[in-house]
């Protein structure tokens, strides 16, 4: 009778472990693949259309690596180190500010890949009218201004430092008034308007703008600019994953951009491709760290930002 019972749990264990969240099939791989996506990346995206768009990132991975994804977005950069660490995600997304955070505090987290948006490194550009009496950010104070509509993380934490230095508050107390424009176009024509003092813009977007109407470009002028930040980056916990599976992933991503499903699927996220980690991208991460360091209340450890060797 306790052979035909310990048979029959046997059997069921065999059915239900392979189901079970990150099991691994019989080529060791973890199926599926948990990957957690910092909130960050969505900022002003409503809970709805998030859900909506994170499938295409599974398609893309799916077609691209052969390997099953699970990502969900939501918590901030610590959170997902944190999950990472306990192994309740495989890989993670982060902004290349948040990662230089998390690499600190958590060591063994590793960048993988970076996600780029034509460029290795962001820049803020703070936008004004061309005969704009303002000469510094400064001036700006008691001024109207306006955030562009899913404006990056880089933009945010580019303005929230400036209002600190400037004026020693938050920029909903800085500004007169801290409008949210429906795009970048939006923000720029209104500032070209009069209707406001200034926005912040990334380069792709003032780039954009210049190709479009280079008129009104030119009749704008850029009052300050940020240093450059590091771009997002696809991280992992050291030894959680094979070296064969890291690979695999990385090298399916990294096609993807030769596919023309590829670049379609990538132009949801607002991405050109991934890439090799760049050599000087740990150097950049623990150098914007010294202008934007991470969160106090986040912040316990020790180690300096490393990278793979």
């Amino acid at each position: 009778m306790k052979c035909l019972a310990r048979t029959a749990l046997l059997a069921a264990m065999a059915v239900i472990l392979p189901a079970l969240p990150g099991a691994a099939n019989d080529k060791g791989e973890p199926d599926p693949v948990r990957i957690g996506m910092v909130q960050t990346l969505f900022a002003d995206v409503p809970t709805p259309l998030v859900n909506l768009v994170t499938p295409t990132f599974k398609n893309l991975m799916k077609d691209f690596t052969g390997l099953n994804g699970d990502p969900n977005a939501g918590g901030d950069a610590f959170e997902i180190g944190k999950k990472l660490m306990e192994d309740k995600l495989h890989i993670g997304v982060l902004h290349g500010v948040e990662f230089a955070w998390v690499a600190q505090k958590y060591p063994d987290i590793k960048p993988l890949m970076i996600a780029v948006s034509k460029y290795h490194s962001l820049k803020a550009h703070i936008i004004v009218k061309g005969d704009c009496p303002c000469a510094d950010f400064a001036e700006l104070k008691g001024k109207d201004f306006a955030l562009p509509f899913r404006a990056r993380e880089h933009l945010r934490l580019y303005i929230e430092k400036n209002c600190a230095l400037s004026g020693q508050c938050e920029p909903k107390s800085f500004f007169n008034q801290l409008t949210k424009a429906a795009s970048a176009e939006a923000a720029l024509d209104d500032v070209l308007a009069g209707k406001l003092c200034a926005t912040v813009v990334d380069t792709l977007a003032w780039e954009n703008y210049r190709d479009v109407k280079p008129g009104c470009y030119h009749r704008l002028r850029t009052l300050k600019e940020s240093e450059p930040f590091p771009t997002a980056v696809v991280v992992y916990r050291q030894g959680a994953l094979s070296d064969k599976t890291l690979e695999k992933f990385r090298k399916g991503m990294i096609n993807a951009n030769k596919n023309e499903r590829g670049r379609d699927l990538m132009t949801i996220w607002k991405l050109t491709g991934f890439e090799a980690i760049p050599a000087d991208y740990i150097v950049k991460c623990a150098e914007i760290m010294k202008s934007y360091p991470a969160p106090l209340q986040a912040t316990t450890v020790s180690r300096p930002v490393t990278g793979d060797k």
